[in-house]
C-alpha cells in the first residue's frame, strides 16, 4: 500500500503491544466506518428503538442541567437552591449543599480561587449525578429493555407497527418493584440485576469522566490565567467545558444503545425453552467485520448450566464476550501468533461489543412453534395490550 508506515515493535513489551491491539480491535468494531454520526441513528431493533431514545433523553437531560449551571456561574448568576426533598440519597447533606452554593455565589468567577473551581465541579456532580440518580437511571434502562425482549420473543410473524411498539415501551415496567410476580424466573431476575449494576458502573464511569474532565480543564484555565495566556479567559474556559460535555453526550448515548441492546437480546433468549432455534441478525449499516460474519447464523438455546453446551453451536442466557479478545492475534516474544478459539470473541447472547445493534429472531422452523414463555408472562402481555387499546379507544359519543 502506497504511503503505508511500518513500525518495528520487536522490543516493545508483549503486554503493551497486546493491550494496544485489543483497544484498536474494539474501536474498529464499535465504529468500523469512522463515522461519528452513526451513534445517533435510531436503534435498528424496532422493539427497543423508542426506549433507547427515551433513555438517551433522560441521561442527556442530566448533563444539560450541569451545563446550564456552569453557564450561570460563568455569567455570575445564582446557581439555584436545592430543596431537602430532592437530595435524600446524596452523600452531601442539604446543609453542605447550601454552604457550597453560598460560598460559590459570593464572588464573581473571575475571582475564583483554585479551591473554588474544584468545589464547583464537586458540587455539580453531587447535585445532578449522585449514586442514587445513577442507580435509578440504570434500573429504568435495564428493566424495561429486558421486558421488551420477552415481548419480542412472544410475537410471531411481522413486527407490530411502530406506534404499537412505542406504546409498549411506555407501558412496560421500569423498576423491579413494578414487575408482576412470576413474570420473570429467579435466574432472569438475577441476570437483570447484573445488567442493572453493569449499566450503573458505565454511567458512573461517565460521571467520573465528567468530574475529572471539568477539573482538568479548570486547572489548565487557572494556570493560563496565572501566566497571562489567552487560554485563561472565561470565553475560552466556557468553550472547552462545553466541548467536553459534547463528548459526554456521546458517552451517554453509547450507554443507552449498548445496555438497552444487551437487555433486549438477553430477554429474548431468556424467553426461549432449551432446544429452541434462534437466528442472529446483524444486518444494519455500520456493522463490524465480526458482526457481519455472524449475521444469519442459527444457534440452539440451552440452559446456562448445561454441561454439554457448545460455544459455537449453542446460545444461553448470560453468554457474553467478557474476558474474551477482539484481536485475532497477539505478540509473543518477537512474533505474532493467532489467538486460540477459546480466547477470541464468540457469539454472545446480548450485544457483541459496545454500540452493537444486533438482535435475535426465531429461526424459520420455530415460527409456528408454541411461544416459549410462561402462562404468567402471556397473561401479563395480554393485560399490557388491553391497557394500550383502552388508552387509544375512541369514546362512543365522540
Amino acid at each position: 500500500m502506497a504511503g503505508a508506515l511500518l513500525f518495528d515493535l520487536g522490543d516493545v513489551p508483549d503486554c503493551h503491544c497486546n493491550s494496544g491491539f485489543e483497544v484498536m480491535a474494539k474501536a474498529m468494531a464499535e465504529d468500523p466506518e469512522g463515522d461519528p454520526r452513526s451513534i445517533w441513528t435510531p436503534h435498528d431493533n424496532p422493539y427497543v428503538t423508542a426506549h433507547v431514545e427515551d433513555v438517551t433523553r433522560r441521561l442527556q437531560l442530566v448533563l444539560e442541567r450541569i451545563q446550564d449551571a456552569l453557564a450561570r456561574i460563568l455569567l455570575g448568576e445564582p446557581i439555584g437552591h436545592l430543596s431537602k426533598a430532592a437530595v435524600p440519597w446524596m452523600r452531601w447533606d442539604p446543609a453542605r449543599f447550601e454552604s457550597a452554593r453560598v460560598e460559590l455565589e459570593m464572588k464573581p468567577p473571575e475571582l475564583f480561587s483554585l479551591d473554588d473551581w474544584m468545589l464547583l465541579a464537586d458540587y455539580l456532580i453531587q447535585r445532578y449525578l449522585p449514586d442514587g440518580v445513577i442507580n435509578d437511571e440504570a434500573e429504568y434502562l435495564t428493566v424495561r429493555a429486558s421486558i421488551l425482549g420477552k415481548i419480542q420473543a412472544a410475537q410471531r410473524g411481522a413486527a407490530p407497527p411502530p406506534d404499537t411498539m412505542a406504546a409498549w415501551s411506555t407501558l412496560t415496567p421500569t423498576h423491579f418493584a413494578h414487575v408482576p410476580e412470576r413474570v420473570l424466573s429467579p435466574v432472569e431476575l438475577q441476570v437483570m440485576q447484573y445488567a442493572k449494576q453493569a449499566a450503573a458502573v458505565h454511567i458512573g464511569s461517565v460521571t467520573e469522566a465528567a468530574r475529572a474532565g471539568m477539573k482538568s480543564i479548570i486547572l489548565e484555565h487557572v494556570q493560563a490565567q496565572v501566566l497571562g495566556q489567552r487560554e485563561g479567559t472565561a470565553a475560552h474556559l466556557k468553550t472547552r467545558l462545553f466541548d467536553h460535555f459534547g463528548q459526554l453526550n456521546r458517552d451517554m448515548r453509547r450507554i443507552a444503545v449498548t445496555e438497552a441492546g444487551e437487555c433486549v437480546c438477553q430477554g429474548f433468549i431468556a424467553a426461549q425453552p432449551p432446544g429452541a432455534r434462534v437466528k442472529r441478525i446483524e444486518a444494519y449499516r455500520g456493522a463490524c467485520k465480526f458482526c457481519k460474519s455472524i449475521n444469519g447464523k442459527v444457534f440452539t438455546v440451552c440452559a446456562p448450566d448445561d454441561p454439554n453446551r457448545s460455544g459455537t453451536e449453542n446460545i444461553w442466557l448470560g453468554k457474553t464476550n467478557a474476558g474474551r479478545s477482539a484481536a485475532a492475534r497477539r505478540k509473543v516474544g518477537g512474533i505474532m501468533i493467532e489467538r486460540a478459539e477459546g480466547e477470541r470473541w464468540w457469539v454472545a447472547a446480548g450485544v457483541q461489543h459496545p454500540h452493537c445493534r444486533g438482535a435475535w429472531v426465531l429461526a424459520p422452523e420455530e415460527m409456528k412453534a408454541p411461544p416459549g414463555v410462561t402462562p404468567e408472562f402471556q397473561a401479563f402481555m395480554a393485560a399490557l395490550l388491553a391497557k394500550h387499546r383502552a388508552a387509544i379507544a375512541i369514546p362512543a359519543d365522540a
